[in-house]
């Protein structure tokens, strides 16, 4: 753990907030947004698709990778082979370009589920082509998507999204501007690759932490389900190709979009009650764990 070990929580406050960087932060209890729960839904479209298909036993099903594992287990209960397609750079859904590659590999597939992410549905339409054009069907839940143009944030959210945007634009981060809930992802040299404390970077891990000890709810982003080991054995497909055509190595790493963002992506608190001064002391949190000494400290 970043911070010590320490099981008692009080105890491990009271050790950071000795800490000068995190010094005059005080405790507080934030919410952390509630995310849907989409297993029952994720069912019944399953069992509808299951009937349009005739079963889906030994089937190949595409679904995305940068998603909850409840959508691969849900796939492998009803017989069906999970196939991971890679998230895209630019939305964080999933990349039409790999999923034309994976029509490449596995012509004969007839299902695609397309969950939101996030409450966004990223490049829908472009999905929606690639499928109709393979005759495949899609398969997905829209439920819990915004209610904004693209399904970005609106109201309250717009506010607070703006806001973060706004004072953490000197860190080395990068906001998602597609998504309805604020989510940022660690830029460039501002990711931490030692567990010791490095001035200018940090780690989605430390961030979570940091927030926690403080009272505040957030969350890492979806861990890639390709590398989960139950999965080990299922295909991951990029831009690139299938993760199989790679396991021997080769001059050049295999594009692997959902592991990068997960590797560096925070889902900020965020709830349209939220205060400023809740905001104001996240983002006092996070200027911390970056620790910038060269920077003016947020009031």
């Amino acid at each position: 753990m970043p911070f010590g070990g320490y099981d008692n929580k009080y105890k491990e406050w009271r050790m950071i907030q000795t800490e000068p960087r995190f010094a005059g932060i005080k405790k507080m209890n934030i919410k952390a947004a509630a995310l849907p729960d989409r297993t029952g839904k994720l069912s019944t479209i399953l069992d509808e698709a299951e009937e349009k298909l005739s079963g889906l036993k030994g089937r190949t099903v595409f679904c995305p990778d940068f998603a909850p594992a409840d959508i691969a287990q849900e796939i492998s209960k009803k017989g069906g082979l999970p196939v991971f397609i890679d998230a895209s750079p630019d939305d964080w859904g999933m990349d039409p370009e790999a999923l034309d590659t994976a029509f490449e590999l596995y012509p004969e597939t007839e299902l695609v589920i397309f969950p939101d992410i996030y409450g966004s549905l990223g490049q829908m339409e472009e999905i929606a082509r690639i499928c109709a054009e393979h005759g495949a069907l899609l398969a997905g839940d829209i439920s819990a998507c915004g209610e904004g143009e693209n399904n970005r944030a609106v109201g309250a959210m717009v506010q607070i999204y703006e806001k973060y945007e706004e004072k953490l634009a000197p860190l080395d981060i990068w906001m998602n501007p597609e998504l309805p809930h604020p989510c940022m992802m660690i830029e460039g040299n501002g990711l931490s690759g030692a567990k010791e404390d490095v001035h200018g970077k940090t780690t989605p891990a430390e961030i979570v932490e940091a927030l926690e000890t403080f009272g505040i709810k957030s969350d890492r982003l979806y861990e890639p389900v390709h590398l989960k080991p139950e999965y080990a054995e299922n295909d991951f497909v990029s831009a690139d190709g299938s993760r199989f055509e790679y396991e021997d190595g080769g001059l050049f790493p295999m594009t692997d979009e959902s592991g990068y963002i997960y590797e560096r992506g925070v889902i900020l608190p965020a709830y349209p009650e939220m205060t400023e001064e809740e905001q104001d002391t996240v983002i006092e949190i996070i200027y911390a764990c970056f620790n910038r000494r060269d920077m003016e400290r947020l009031p």
